[in-house]
């Protein structure tokens, strides 16, 4: 290609761009999303760890390799850890394990952000609003555990029990595709001393930072987005007007969408039975409906991380069917319900500790009716 082909293709390209900039999104918000499209490109981290009393193994050991779907090797490593990734960067204490054959896959990942420190991503309370994104680019498995709801992307942070998976797509559709190497040695005789790195690209995320650059989001997965256009109302001339006449009253319904969550006080752990707090709730969704034309009723059941992602969504629809019983038990019409579960998908908070859990183990219900004003 000539020289000037090469100025020709780059004026284009620069035109796009800043046609762009200027009529698709505002400046800092572009710059603020590539640089979360360039994170998304890399996991890298380094550790170290000192002597445990805690386990015959050494603390940090091992190697494991990832291909896009097909992984191999056996690593551990429970000590401090700084890492860059996808969700920001990450420094404190972290618990991780892999075991790999080929296709089926366990890990176990912690990290330990109450006395670490972490990004904006590491944290859900508040970067909500990307999360929620995720969850809504959902994909639901067709061949291994047919049904499994797997979000775009999520992290695994907070499983501190192993998850075991055939085909790795629990880390969202999007992982299979990693490239990645982690390493782990200990010396076990003076100092006892473990060294760990890992490194690696999801070739996919390169695309989209290269797409992201004029503004095409690949992925979806941009926080940052123009707020919708709004067209100025016209000027409103005010004209005093005296009419006398009589006008028939009219009943006006109005339509009403309404959602009640509810936390630790509805389940206990590794229940589906309604606690007398949960009934008193339950009683409050039927005097807030009293008067009300119900259109329809969604009612999601949910769990903390105890127990396997199949177990949790089986506990998540039993307590969304024991909400719904309740209710029909109080007239509402069993037809009219919308029973699903999310298990442990959509958690409120990090499952973190005990408490983060209870507040995880609940049923939202959402409902959609007319009353009249």
């Amino acid at each position: 290609m000539s020289s000037r082909h090469h100025r020709l293709v780059f004026t284009l390209a620069a035109a796009v761009l800043v046609v762009s900039l200027f009529s698709g999104c505002q400046v800092g918000r572009y710059l603020q999303a590539r640089g979360d499209d360039f994170l998304d490109i890399w996991d890298m981290g380094i550790g170290i760890t000192a002597e445990s009393q805690h386990s015959w193994l050494p603390p940090t050991l091992g190697a494991h390799a990832e291909v896009g779907p097909i992984a191999l090797g056996a690593i551990t490593h429970n000590g401090l850890t700084a890492e860059i990734d996808g969700r920001g960067l990450f420094a404190g204490r972290e618990t991780r394990s892999r075991l790999s054959a080929i296709w089926l896959q366990g890990i176990r990942h912690w990290q330990d952000y109450e006395n670490g420190w972490c990004g904006f991503y590491k944290d859900i309370n508040r970067s909500r609003a990307w999360h929620e994104r995720m969850r809504e680019n959902c994909y639901t498995k067709k061949i291994f555990n047919a049904g499994t709801i797997v979000i775009a992307k999520d992290l695994l942070h907070d499983n501190r029990d192993w998850h075991w998976e055939v085909f790795p797509l629990r880390r969202g559709w999007q992982y299979w595709e990693t490239i990645s190497v982690e390493l782990g040695i200990s010396e076990p005789f003076l100092t006892h001393l473990g060294l760990y790195a890992r490194a690696g690209i999801d070739p996919s995320e390169i695309l989209d930072f290269v797409l992201g650059i004029l503004t095409i989001d690949l992925k979806r997965d941009d926080l940052y987005q123009r707020p919708p256009r709004v067209e100025p109302e016209p000027p409103v001339r005010e004209v005093e007007v005296e009419v006398v006449r009589e006008v028939p009253v009219e009943v006006v319904r109005t339509l009403h969408t309404r959602t009640f969550e509810f936390g630790d006080v509805l389940f206990n752990l590794d229940d589906d039975t309604l606690t007398d707090r949960g009934q008193a709730q339950v009683d409050e969704i039927e005097d807030a409906l009293a008067d009300a034309d119900i259109e329809s009723m969604t009612i999601t059941g949910h769990c903390c991380d105890r127990g396997s992602e199949e177990y949790n969504y089986d506990l998540g629809l039993r307590r969304a069917n024991t909400v719904a019983d309740a209710l029909a038990d109080r007239g509402f019409s069993r037809a009219s319900m919308d029973v699903e579960s999310m298990g442990e998908l959509q958690p409120r908070v990090p499952n973190i500790d005990e408490a983060s859990r209870s507040l995880n183990r609940r049923v939202e219900v959402r409902v959609t009716y007319t009353v009249e004003e």
